[in-house]
């Protein structure tokens, strides 16, 4: 349910852009770095997750 009145804290505000992390500059360019010293390129797997996952828990006390 939506409040009345009006907001209790500031709305939109500018909110700057830097860019790319370093870090993250950094870890992509050791990957292609790697992939070019191995001559091999990473490929990413997107594998389907199972929708269930059937857990089999016993009992360790049956009091439990």
């Amino acid at each position: 349910m939506q409040p009345e009145g009006p907001p209790s804290h500031p709305m939109d505000y500018f909110v700057p852009n830097f860019g790319q992390d370093h870090q993250v500059k950094e870890s992509i360019n050791s990957e292609e770095w790697a992939s070019a010293d191995t001559g091999h390129k990473w490929v990413w797997k997107n594998e389907p997750k199972p929708d269930i996952i059937d857990y089999k828990i016993e009992p360790l006390d049956v009091d439990m």
